[in-house]
Parts: structure tokens; sequence; C-alpha cells
């Protein structure tokens, strides 16, 4: 078993990973903000820049989870606070490292498909150039950030998160009270691609690719078939037995979220999962309609 270093752990993935990991009997190091969030953790804070090495020391892989919710209206200081939240911190985790005489093998960064930025139908890979957008700037220097580790030789992988469907937090939470109350609908056309992952899977596949040795650099954790928002709509709708006929027309999602309504909500991403398939991982839940019976909770 190895002893792994978790950063950002308070968050939906990063609570159900560090389940995971523990239950497969793995030794964590837990880092928080503020000394007394959790028993025997380390603390760091990279507004500060403090980061000890000698609480790394021994540890065979680091994954950093961190970074603000972007479900926020993008003015210019959530703006700033997102891009220095993701970036800054993985910064200082990885000039850590780079500094280390015994340094960690492995470093796991988070990242999301928002890198590739909107496309219609086009099947995005690993080897897509990075799209236009804020979130594509910010995901493309989140991962040049950790360059320190990669050019020290720590291997380093960036985990390109689809939209995570999960029942305590994320999107679902937010639309699944609409929803059970016959206000839910697509957005937009409904025709643009949604490439999602269950959290159960997005923390197993985590968990299954620290001992794949030959996996670096960028990886897509979306499930196997990308959906429609339409698509999505009618299996969430069914699943709570309840008809989805209010759509939200793609102004009225613009006049309330504003530029994060094109990059998310209104943008098509139909992302490819052949990489991480040929590593061998093996899904749990293999369409949307066997992750929204898991996390749906029938009333």
């Amino acid at each position: 078993m190895a002893k792994i270093a978790l950063f950002g752990c308070s968050g939906m993935l990063g609570t159900q990973l560090k389940d995971d990991l523990n239950r497969a009997g793995h030794e964590l190091v837990i880092f928080v903000r503020e000394a007394g969030d959790l028993h025997n953790a380390k603390t760091w804070n990279p507004e500060t820049g403090e980061l000890k090495r000698e609480d790394l020391a021994g540890v065979d892989t680091v994954i950093h989870l961190g970074g603000v919710n972007i479900a926020c209206r993008w003015n210019k200081k959530n703006k700033e606070k997102i891009l220095k939240s993701r970036v800054d911190s993985t910064a200082l985790i990885a000039r850590t490292l780079a500094k280390m005489t015994d340094p960690p093998k492995s470093f796991f960064v988070a990242s999301a498909i928002g890198f590739y930025g909107a496309h219609s139908d086009l099947n995005l890979i690993e080897g897509t150039v990075p799209g236009k957008g804020f979130l594509a700037d910010v995901c493309k220097k989140w991962e040049k950030a950790a360059d320190p580790a990669k050019q020290a030789g720590i291997r380093t992988v960036h985990l390109r998160f689809g939209v995570i469907i999960g029942d305590t937090g994320g999107m679902l939470k937010k639309q699944l009270p609409f929803f059970k109350i016959m206000l839910g609908g697509p957005v937009g056309s409904g025709k643009q691609f949604m490439s999602w992952i269950s959290l159960m899977d997005a923390s197993l596949a985590v968990r299954h690719l620290l001992d794949k040795e030959d996996i670096k650099g960028p990886i897509n954790i979306v499930a196997q078939k990308p959906i429609t928002n339409k698509e999505y709509t009618v299996a969430l709708s069914k699943q709570v037995s309840m008809p989805a006929f209010l759509p939200m027309p793609q102004s009225a999602a613009k006049l309330v979220f504003g530029e994060m309504a094109d990059e998310t909500m209104l943008a098509s991403q139909k992302v490819s999962s052949k990489r991480l398939q040929e590593t061998g991982y093996v899904y749990k839940h293999l369409n949307i309609h066997e992750a929204l019976k898991y996390y749906v909770k029938k009333d």
C-alpha cells in the first residue's frame, strides 16, 4: 500500500476519494488550510507560500484537487479567485516537490475538460489543442503550474474531469429540487454534448491510475458515452418520475449566469474516454441512467 498526500479533500470528489483510498488500505496524509479542520492533518497555505517539505517526507504520491467553486457569476473578482486558487496552489506544491531530495514518485493534479473550450460534435482527445475562453485559459495555466514537478522527473498526471454526477454536491444536487417540482428542463437547444462521470467512477478512476506508472500527462476522466443536455434532462425527469417541460432559453441562461452559462451550461463538449479505457479501467456506471438511479433517492 502507498503513502498518499491529499490536498483538497473537503469537496465532493475529495471526500469520496479520501474514503475510497482509506478503504483500499492506503496511508493518507491530509493537508488542510487551518489547524483543527481535521484531526492529525498537516497545514499549508498557498496564499502565503506555506508548505513544509518535511510534511511530505516518505510520501509516494501527491494528489491535489483544490480550487474554489466555479459555480458563481464570473465578475473580475471571482475570476481572479478561480484562477489563483488553482494556479498558485498547484505551483506551490510543484515547487516544493521539485526541491525535495527524495520526492514522491507521482503528482496527480485535478484539471477539467474546460481545457478544450466549446465545440459542436468534435471528438475531443487529450492531444486536442486548448480552446478559447476563460475556463480554457484557467485549465492551461493550471496544468502549466505543475511544470516544476515534471521537470524534476516526477510523474505528473493532469486529471481532466468531466461533469461529476453525485448526490453530495455539483450540478445534480442543485438541479434535483427543481426537477422534483416540475421546474426542470433542457438548457438552450438541449443539443449540446455533456461529457460526464459519476462521482464513484471519478474517484475509483483516480485510485486505478495510481498504479499505472506509464500514464503521465493529461487524461480525460469521463464516462464512455457523452450525452446531450436533452438526453440528460429526459433521464433525470424519468428518475424523479416528473415531467421536465420548462426549458431555460439560451437568452435566459446568459441573463442569469452571464459568461459562465456560455462556457458551461451552453457549451458543447464531446470528450473521449479512450485513453482511460485503454488503461483497463472498468466503469461502475456504464450510462447516465445507472448513475442517476444510484444517486437520486426516491421520495
